[in-house]
């Protein structure tokens, strides 16, 4: 468990990239990514997921079948 003064960088799953400070969308480079309190991050994830994890539905390409993916955000301490 983080100590208080722990910050987070966030890493979208769904969009590829870090997030930027202050919530302002998302960046490929770390050194521009945003650092966050650990309850700073976590209710960032909560805000942005489901429960901690991104839902979204899908199409098999081969079966033509819909199906539910889910993805989660990392928090790097």
């Amino acid at each position: 468990m983080p100590n208080d003064n722990s910050l987070a960088w966030i890493w979208s799953n769904q969009h590829g990239q870090w997030w930027r400070p202050n919530r302002r969308g998302y960046t490929a480079h770390i050194h521009e990514a945003g650092r966050y309190t650990w309850d700073e991050a976590a209710q960032i994830v909560i805000e942005a997921t489901c429960d901690g994890a991104l839902v979204r539905d899908r199409v098999d390409p081969v079966t033509g079948e819909g199906y539910t993916e889910v993805e989660a955000l990392s928090i790097l301490r």
